[in-house]
This record gives C-alpha cells, sequence and structure tokens, in this order.
C-alpha cells in the first residue's frame, strides 16, 4: 500500500529540530487529538475527565476533555515494557502542554512532548509528522495515530486506531496491550505492527455443557473496586494497572456457590488485558470455571456492552448472574441486583446475596428464586 504522502513533496515547516536526546529505549509516538483524547467546545452529554479555558481575541471559551477508555493503563504498560513515549500533535503548544499535564502530571509517564516543528508541510498544505527529525531508529520506533496514511511519513511504522468521539466503551487502545506482550520477540517492531492492527477477536462462547447450574458473576463494582494512580489507604493488591479492593464477603460467596453445585462463570464486559490478572488474584483456588470478556457481549444501538447469557448455551431456568448493572443484562429476569461496590469496608451486598443459596432449592426454575430474593432484597427496582 502507497501512502499518499510520500509522492508530496515536503520541506520542514520551519528550520529543523534539533534531533531528540540519545536513548537505549524503544519510541512509542501517540498522537493526541482524536487518538488518546476527545475535545468539544460544547458540554458532552455524559461525563468529561476535565475542562480548560481557551482565549482568543480577548472571548474565553470552555474546552472539555474526554481521555479514550484504557488510556493511563495504556501508558503504564508502555513504560513497563521499556518504551520512551513521546506524544506529538499540530496543535498549539501552549493549549496542548496543558492537557498533558493533566494526563500526565508528575511528568514520569511522557519523556517528550512533540509540536508543529517536527512536522513536514506537504505540497497540498497538510502537514505530516517526520520520524525522522526525532533522530530515532525505525527499526525501534512505533507510532500510533488515528490516520498515519494521511498524518504519518514513516506510515509503516504505525498501528491505526479508529478515530475517538468520546465513546466510554471504546476499546482500541485495550486491545493493544498484545503488542507490549508480543514485541521482545521482534528485533524489527514494525513487523509487529500488522500483527497488533488486525488482531482477532477471541473466542468464547458457547461454553462446554455441563449439568450443573451456573452461577455468572460480574467483576467490577460486583466483586471487586479498583482504582488507578495514586493507591487508596487500603487495597487487596495490585496488578501492573490498578489497585484493586476486594469487596466483603467474595471469598465466602465463591466457596458457597461452589458447595451448592454452582458452576462458576465470570462475565465481564472488561476485556481480557485488564480482568484476567484481577480475576488470577481473587481466585487462588480455581473455583472460577470460565471467563468471558469484552468480546462475549454484544453492542447494542448506543454502543453500549450488553451481556446475553443465552449465547453461552446454558439453560436460563439453570443460571443466574450476579450483576450491579442489572440493566445491561438482557435476561433481567435472572438477574440478583445488588448496589455497586465503591470499596465501602462496611458493605454487605455480598452477604446479603448468600440468602439466594438458602432457598433456591425450593426452586425448580432458579429465575423464580431470583424473583424473590429480589423483592426480599427490597432491589427489584434498582
Amino acid at each position: 500500500m502507497r501512502s499518499p504522502i510520500r509522492s508530496l513533496p515536503s520541506s520542514p515547516c520551519k528550520s529543523s529540530p534539533p534531533p531528540l536526546p540519545d536513548s537505549q529505549k524503544k519510541t512509542l509516538c501517540i498522537s493526541v487529538f482524536r487518538t488518546i483524547i476527545h475535545t468539544s467546545l460544547n458540554p458532552p452529554p455524559g461525563a468529561y475527565d476535565f475542562s480548560l479555558d481557551l482565549v482568543k481575541n480577548e472571548k474565553t471559551s470552555t474546552l472539555y476533555v474526554i481521555l479514550r477508555p484504557g488510556l493511563h493503563e495504556f501508558l503504564h504498560a508502555a513504560k513497563k515494557a521499556c518504551f520512551e513515549i513521546v506524544t506529538f500533535t499540530w496543535w498549539p503548544q501552549k493549549y496542548v502542554s496543558q492537557i498533558l499535564n493533566q494526563i500526565d502530571p508528575n511528568g514520569q509517564i511522557i519523556t517528550h512532548k512533540l509540536f508543529h516543528n517536527y512536522f513536514l508541510k506537504t505540497g497540498n498544505r497538510k502537514a505530516v509528522m517526520d520520524l525522522t527529525l526525532t533522530g530515532r531508529m525505525k527499526d525501534r520506533s512505533v507510532i500510533i495515530d488515528k490516520n498515519p496514511n494521511l498524518c504519518v511519513k514513516q506510515w509503516r511504522n504505525a498501528i491505526k486506531v479508529s478515530p475517538f468521539t468520546g465513546d466510554n466503551n471504546d476499546d482500541e487502545l485495550w486491545r493493544l496491550f498484545s503488542f507490549f506482550q508480543a514485541q521482545g520477540n521482534f528485533i524489527d517492531v514494525r513487523n509487529l505492527v500488522h500483527v497488533c492492527s488486525k488482531a482477532p477477536p477471541m473466542p468464547g462462547l458457547p461454553l462446554p455443557p455441563t449439568t450443573q447450574k451456573t452461577l455468572f458473576l460480574d467483576l467490577d463494582e460486583t466483586l471487586i473496586r479498583h482504582i488507578f494512580g495514586e493507591p487508596p489507604d487500603r487495597y487487596d493488591f495490585a496488578t501492573e494497572m490498578c489497585y484493586v479492593i476486594k469487596r466483603f464477603g467474595m471469598d465466602k460467596l465463591l466457596q458457597v456457590a461452589t458447595d451448592c453445585g454452582y458452576q462458576i462463570v465470570i462475565m465481564t464486559a472488561s476485556v481480557r488485558e485488564y480482568a484476567s490478572p484481577i480475576i488470577d488474584r481473587i481466585d487462588p483456588n480455581g473455583l472460577i470455571a470460565h471467563r468471558l470478556y469484552r468480546d462475549s457481549c454484544k453492542r447494542n444501538k448506543r454502543g453500549m456492552f450488553i451481556k446475553d447469557l443465552s449465547l453461552t448455551g446454558r439453560r436460563l431456568d439453570r443460571c443466574i448472574i450476579i450483576d450491579d448493572i442489572w440493566q445491561r443484562v438482557l435476561q433481567r429476569e435472572n438477574v440478583v441486583r445488588i448496589k455497586p461496590f465503591k470499596g465501602d469496608m462496611k458493605d454487605t451486598e455480598l452477604k446479603k446475596v448468600l440468602h439466594f443459596f438458602h432457598v433456591e432449592s425450593r426452586y425448580e426454575d432458579l429465575r423464580d428464586a431470583v424473583s424473590y430474593v429480589n423483592k426480599w432484597f427490597g432491589h427489584q427496582d434498582l
């Protein structure tokens, strides 16, 4: 595939900048706008991460910034894999620096910030980022951009991601974690770029058949609470990505469900790279039989991930799911509804759930037991 910019005449935007200081690390160059953040001058309909004031012609407007899901975890994974992290953008340095300082307030993640002087002007008045101006070796450099064929001169070094539009269900950065796991096996990282750009979906459904009843468990804010950044005052363990607080009663729930003859399956809308290390830690005895991740969920018209128990191959009258967001389970009559776990050490929701296992044997259809327990909880209207 031939990049359209290779045939265009180009010249430095101004005098050529000095190359970056020498480094023994590999280089990860990341475009900023619509690659790792989404910005808007209008208040977004949902949550945003932070805002800043823009001043032009003595008029002040507010810029709202939404970070791409998984950004902090992605940057920490790159650092752990011994990459220097370099951001690049054509936008004015004054405002971009404020945004990047919010993303990396302590200056410990982003090594260099490149602006317009590291771009080349092309014959059609567009500008493209030129890796050679950094002084970095092409076989040790990777670029992540929403449109590398048009915006990056060394487009064969680039992994293309879809433009980020502010969707909080976006998983583009999550799926790139495999790059850091595999890159050590390649002398020339460009040989891995194509593979990561076309990562196949992970198989998960249907589950192998069983004669047991099935307990599906959501993960985040049902069994655990995760915290990124600074560690909380109390936490149970940490993974490479976050600090984790286990919900009180989780260990007993797993054991009681097993003793009652249930096969336990984690069903989460989170991605494997994030969830799997956490499940390893919360289940040292191997009571959890299967793990279903985001690729096993459906996506509705609004882009939200929905859990469809019918796809698991399990009989709906012999399975239940415990989830704090019952609206995102297609079979709502199978959901034991509980309140989200926010890290409160006085939380007793899972202790209440144990009542289900005291009464479930009375019901031939577990959905009837679920209905009874939700009413007993007073959670039928959560």
